[in-house]
């Protein structure tokens, strides 16, 4: 799974110092503001509108000297882990780099878009969050969003809007939120629990186990591998346990099942 914000990240050059540098990405539709981690940092940033003030952003990076360049001229440093954005940029990129990196959100018009890098990173409530090397926690925000856990024993979490999940290469662990989502858990032995809403499901490779949520008729779809599928909740979802073998799905009389082994019916 690979989304704008990976393609977007491949065009950022590594940092030149060991300070971390805020730029403006010129060649890209509205000028977002560029945030990038240099290597051998661990990384804290909050970034958010100062309170009242919508138009704002206002980023924080405890301990870690900031570097503005000149091409970032809507934002001036605060201090030597800090800087202010006006004039209400549209699009906010957090590269991060090798480090166990941690990224949290606050209420912005400005939309946050966040790669990890390698490490163990937690990202919350950026619309698009890439996880890359690492075991990571990665949180929806409130509105639709897009969250990569890559390779890694991932935890991702959506939440109200309608969310795309996809887990990488490892044994993740996957909830949709209250949206329709769509959640896939790629390479490994996957945990996914779709959540309230309409969902779409699928366990891709590996012994995965699967469970829809309550509320929505949902498709499940267990891929490769001897999956687990739980689907009782009194509505009519379409379940396909895929081509592996020792497939089992536990399900409601009114649901439409293919390619399980084993059926349970709740009658």
């Amino acid at each position: 799974m690979r989304s704008l914000l990976f393609i977007i990240v491949m065009a950022l050059a590594p940092a030149a110092s060991q300070a971390a540098e805020v730029s403006v990405l010129a060649d890209e539709k509205d000028k977002p503001i560029a945030y990038q981690a240099a290597p051998g940092e661990v990384n804290k940033v909050r970034a958010g509108a100062p309170a009242g003030i919508a138009n704002q952003l206002r980023v924080s990076d405890p301990g870690i000297p900031v570097t503005v360049a000149a091409t970032a001229s809507s934002c001036t440093s605060e201090s030597t882990a800090g800087f202010l954005c006006t004039g209400g940029p549209k699009l906010f990129i957090v590269l991060l780099d090798d480090g166990d990196d941690v990224f949290a959100g606050s209420a912005s018009a400005t939309v946050f878009m966040v790669e990890g890098g390698i490490g163990e990173d937690v990202i919350r409530n950026a619309s698009q969050a890439q996880g890359d090397d690492g075991d990571d926690t990665l949180v929806a925000p409130g509105a639709d969003s897009i969250l990569d856990g890559n390779d890694g024993d991932d935890i991702l979490t959506g939440y109200l809007g309608e969310d795309i999940i996809g887990g990488g290469a490892g044994a993740d662990r996957i909830r949709g939120g209250g949206g329709r989502d769509e959640a896939r858990g790629g390479d490994g032995n996957d945990v996914i629990d779709g959540g309230p809403g309409q969902d779409r499901i699928y366990g891709e490779k590996g012994n995965d186990k699967l469970s829809v949520g309550a509320g929505a008729a949902n498709f499940a779809d267990g891929g490769a591998g001897r999956d687990t599928i739980n689907a009782r909740n009194r509505q009519r979802d379409r379940i396909n346990c895929g081509p592996g073998r020792g497939d089992v799905a536990t399900v409601d009389e009114v649901d439409r099942v293919r390619n399980c082994e084993t059926v349970r019916i709740r009658r």
